[in-house]
């Protein structure tokens, strides 16, 4: 099991918790290369409540046919413009 947390301290309640590997990402200039050097094989169920660099990075990772959970997107939460109207720019 991999874990994703900002700072030092959560990603060591991680490691306390018993994930495999955990990375910090705010330490990491791209989350994606994080989770691929956590996941060299690629990963299979991911959970999603966050969203943004997170989500784009287990697309990046996720084996064929992996299964996704999505509770929530909150990087998107205090969006004003809607994901669609971006996507016309």
């Amino acid at each position: 099991m991999i874990g994703s947390a900002g700072g030092a301290d959560k990603v060591a309640f991680l490691r306390d918790l018993g994930v495999d590997k955990a990375i910090d990402y705010k330490a990491e200039p791209d989350v994606t290369a994080a989770l691929m050097r956590a996941a060299p094989d690629g990963i299979d169920v991911y959970f999603e409540n966050v969203g943004g660099v997170h989500m784009e990075a287990a697309l990046m990772a996720a084996k064929p046919f992996g299964r996704f959970a999505l509770c929530g997107m909150i990087s998107d939460y205090n969006n004003t413009i809607s994901a669609r109207a971006c996507a016309a720019w």
